[in-house]
């Protein structure tokens, strides 16, 4: 049978069952796309952007577990493919992205709209094609299906000259081959020495990455565990290749997971590694990572065996059936002991507060989420005799607003001058001109401190004008900032006095207004706080770390009254205080981070009961007794109303980055002017124009670890 290359493609495709394909048409498709157009079987979605094509074609992948397919022009059209080519490359997605070139004629002629994707694609793809011929178009197609399938799936790309679409050639339909060759490479002796090392740990954990999902591992992975009787923690890939709620379950594993897994990491003897890379994400420093344990590596990927950490025994091969072999041959193991270790540090808060309630309200008291705030409060008072009304005196606004201002300048070398003459919006604003230490003008900064009729509560920070260069003349036009809190207005008899709270969300807001003052870049949409929702609020967040520290509270806190400095011994109370109940407010933040993971990581609709579901998703981090009835997920207006889904974990992350960068600090003095240059040239002025992890690294010298936090909240000596 005679076809067109372009018959040929569609042919091709049905061959392999493709029902769906996501794309965005331009000239030199056109071809394919008029014949796509007679197939209804092949549903087509149309993107607005070629890379809305390629990533969705890798969501596809993931839901279905099937090829995803992405088309797209020449030129521009196959180079926007790219990301979602990437990122399906990274992630061992298998998708097949097929794009039309110019004709072969044209090809090494600066055509219009030529371009080497093929050549452009190779490093994230595991097989570009060029197709120049149309007898070898149909076994190319084939060809490209097997490849992302085969061992560790991924990405291919297929390029087909224009007039390969529209030449003829006899096409033979053929039945597709879709079970997967036995890839295995592994020997008896891998599988020998990794029984052995299992049975003789004390102390093994197993580390779920994506791979065990690939593979369709999950109830192999089940009868495992049983079998080791074994702690579990995954990567974000991994997640859902275990039962989250099983009992061995202990949560994610690096920088954005658990602390158990991180903590006991370091305490195994053997680490089982299932499909998984050990990239950064995972281990942090290399140097100091699980160094006391033996560790093998499961995985059908060569190249990511002792690519990062070394590995003491290899068992190369699908994860399904080296994880059944194992399965088949170890003896039953039992380390009760070291599993029950993994339980959370936050029971012992939890226990104090239930103490103390219990001999107010009796033995028969069960304490509830209603009673936690009241109840710890009382601890906290007995525990660390300080309130706010004790530290209210020394925190009156005006000193406190010195305080800051003359951190600022301490740190960055810069000024603010009040200038009345700035017209404002309302009396209680003023208006302050912010210099740079040559004399330079920054920005202006409107303070808004006091609440009143029509004006919301809560406290923020906010841009009238962004900072942008022309990049004609060369003007650097600066910011209009304003920072606007709620605090009480002074009296004909008393000042405004602040809570030591109101302190540092004066800090915090004042730290987002040092990033836009701070702003220089070209483009306004790049600059300030145009940054990752998950690196804004690092400058804040930062800021607030000075507010225990008793050298910046020993330049402005003195008694309004008495004008007393702010004794050592009240500062003492303020840091010991600090960290009351810390592992509470952690869970608390981590159960929210859970629950909205849970809703924006599903690959399919939800048909089920919201109540269980939320249940489940957050039960790993819950303390306190459920509340029957109740339910968290449809009043949570952060993830679904709030521009905070699939986000909410960013403001534990950000509690790590800042803890990590003023860690620094505390190292070498915490108004080291060289420190704080640095923060400010390579974190307040870039904005969003590079990566945050390239500028955090280049200020911090290294990427964040959670050491610092662990070691400010007190878990970690």
């Amino acid at each position: 049978m005679q076809l067109t290359g372009s018959q040929v493609i569609i042919e091709c495709l049905k061959e392999q069952g493709v029902d769906t394909v996501f794309g965005y048409p331009g000239g030199a498709i056109l071809n394919v796309y008029d014949e796509l157009y007679k197939h209804p079987e092949i549903k087509h979605v149309l993107t607005s952007h070629e890379q809305g094509a390629s990533h969705a074609a890798d969501g596809y992948a993931r839901s279905t577990g099937k090829v995803g397919v992405c088309m797209a022009t020449s030129g521009p059209g196959a180079t926007n493919l790219v990301t979602g080519i990437a990122t399906a490359y990274m992630d061992s997605i298998p998708i097949v992205a097929i794009t039309c070139n110019v004709g072969v004629s044209l090809l090494g002629k600066d055509s219009f709209q030529e371009i080497d994707i093929a050549g452009i694609t190779t490093p994230i793809t595991k097989y570009s094609f060029i197709v120049k011929d149309v007898t070898k178009l149909a076994d190319t197609i084939r060809r490209a299906f097997s490849i992302a399938r085969k061992g560790r799936p991924g990405p291919v790309l297929v390029d087909v000259t224009k007039d390969v679409t529209a030449n003829k050639v006899d096409y033979v339909k053929q039945e597709p081959v879709f079970t997967q060759p036995d890839c295995s490479a592994f020997t008896e002796e891998d599988i020998d020495k990794a029984i052995h090392m299992i049975e003789k740990a004390k102390k093994p954990y197993i580390f779920v990455g994506g791979g065990a999902i690939l593979s369709g591992a999950s109830e192999t992975l089940k009868a495992f565990v049983e079998k080791v009787d074994a702690p579990v923690c995954d990567t974000l890939m991994g997640k859902g290749a275990y039962d989250g709620t099983s009992a061995n379950y202990t949560g994610m594993l690096g920088m954005h997971g658990n602390l158990g897994p991180n903590v006991k990491t370091n305490e195994c003897d053997v680490l089982i590694a299932v499909g998984m890379r050990f990239d950064d994400r995972v281990t942090g420093k290399l140097e100091t990572y699980a160094k006391q344990a033996k560790i093998i590596h499961l995985d059908i990927d060569s190249s990511e065996i002792g690519k990062n950490v070394a590995v003491d025994v290899p068992v190369l091969g699908n994860c399904k059936r080296t994880l059944a072999l194992l399965t088949e041959l170890i003896q039953k193991q039992t380390h009760t002991e070291w599993v029950e270790s993994f339980k959370p540090y936050e029971q012992k808060e939890y226990a104090e507060v239930q103490a103390l309630a219990r001999n107010e309200e009796g033995e028969s008291f069960n304490l509830m989420p209603w009673d936690w705030s009241y109840y710890s409060q009382k601890l906290k008072d007995r525990k660390f005799s300080i309130n706010d009304e004790m530290l209210r005196p020394y925190f009156e606004l005006s000193k406190v607003k010195e305080g800051v201002f003359g951190l600022a300048s301490r740190l960055y070398d810069i000024t603010f001058k009040k200038n009345p003459g700035i017209p404002v919006y309302h009396k209680d604003v003023e208006a302050y001109e912010v210099f740079d230490k040559d004399g330079t003008y920054l920005a202006v900064l409107y303070t808004d401190f006091h609440p009143r009729a029509g004006k919301r509560s809560g406290a923020w920070m906010t841009s009238y004008k962004g900072q942008w260069t022309d990049e004609k003349s060369g003007e650097n036009s600066r910011p209009h900032v304003s920072i606007v809190m709620n605090f009480t207005k002074p009296t004909q008899n008393k000042p405004a006095l602040l809570t030591f709270d109101e302190v540092e969300t004066f800090l915090h807001e004042f730290g987002h207004s040092l990033h836009e003052i701070f702003a220089n870049s070209t483009y306004e949409s790049l600059s300030g706080t145009n940054v990752y929702w998950d690196f804004v609020e690092l400058p804040s967040q930062f800021m607030e770390n000075f507010a225990i520290e008793k050298e910046f509270l020993h330049t402005f806190a003195r008694h309004y009254q008495t004008g007393e400095l702010i004794p050592d011994e009240l500062v003492q109370r303020i840091v010991d205080s600090s960290n009351f109940n810390v592992a509470y407010a952690c869970l608390r933040q981590v159960s929210f981070g859970l629950l909205d993971m849970a809703w924006y990581t599903r690959n399919t609709p939800f048909e089920g009961d919201v109540k269980a579901y939320e249940k489940k998703a957050w039960d790993k981090a819950q303390i306190l007794p459920v509340v029957e009835e109740t339910c968290m997920s449809t009043q949570f207006s952060h993830i679904f109303a709030g521009g905070y889904s699939a986000g909410y974990y960013s403001y534990k992350w950000a509690e790590v980055l800042d803890a990590d960068a003023f860690s620094l600090f505390k190292q070498c003095g915490i108004f080291n002017p060289e420190i704080a240059d640095s923060f400010r040239r390579n974190i307040l002025s870039k904005g969003g124009t590079e990566h945050p992890m390239t500028l955090y690294k280049r200020f911090r010298g290294q990427e964040p670890t959670i050491d610092a936090l662990l070691i400010r909240n007190g878990i970690k000596r």
